[in-house]
């Protein structure tokens, strides 16, 4: 009888610690699960020439952008809304080399130009509204100077644009959506690669004096 006591203690104690270990576990778990997407994420990250999208490649949120080297341009497609239309430059002092409070809500597009590289932080990021991007783009390209229509010359989607010869521009048709007029080459002033250039069909991408590569966004 005295070691059916023992015995029943024995498993009521064990019984407590395994419950409490996974109270302990489950809390962590649940602390985990629910820690992403309040909008107080905290993220940084380091961008140079192209469009990075609310939403797909950085979390929406209120951004303070720092200028870290290179000449270039930073704006939004919200400008009239909060966002910004700020320029940073090497050499020239008057100009903002920060900019804080930079409003990118879900789907607003931060465009970056020329060489400029700079730094994005918030601490009110929000990672439950991430997504993947849906891009048709199957393949790398590579074209050299001329005219191309995207759906006939090259498939449909969005692409890094990445120089690897020559010095001149790349330009295409839908400049003003999500499009580019862009120096590239070797030289401090311009860009080596624009990323996430959208190139939906009937789009005209004229390369002069280059030789680029497209390469499917992720």
């Amino acid at each position: 009888m005295k070691k059916l006591v023992l015995f029943l203690i024995g498993l009521l104690v064990f019984g407590l610690i395994l419950t409490t270990a996974i109270d302990k576990n489950f809390l962590s778990i649940t602390k985990y699960l629910n820690s992403p997407g309040k909008g107080t994420d905290v993220y940084e990250t380091t961008l140079s020439a192209g469009h990075y999208t609310a939403g797909i490649d950085i979390p929406p949120g209120t951004y303070s952008i720092s200028h870290l080297s290179g000449i270039g341009k930073t704006s939004s497609n919200k400008f009239f809304s909060g966002a910004i239309n700020g320029r940073s430059d090497l050499s020239l002092d008057s100009l903002k080399t920060s900019i804080a409070n930079v409003q990118l809500p879900e789907d607003t597009v931060l465009t970056i130009t020329g060489s400029l590289v700079v730094k994005i932080s918030t601490e009110t990021g929000n990672l439950k509204y991430m997504h993947l991007r849906e891009n048709p783009a199957p393949k790398t390209i590579i074209l050299s100077s001329g005219l191309y229509k995207s759906g006939q010359d090259f498939a449909e989607g969005t692409y890094n644009v990445v120089w690897m010869d020559g010095f001149g521009i790349v330009s295409s048709s839908n400049l003003f959506n999500k499009g580019l007029a862009e120096q590239m080459g070797f030289d401090a002033l311009s860009a080596q690669e624009f990323k996430n250039l959208e190139l939906p069909a009937g789009t005209t991408l004229t390369v002069s004096d280059l030789t680029i590569k497209l390469v499917p966004s992720k």
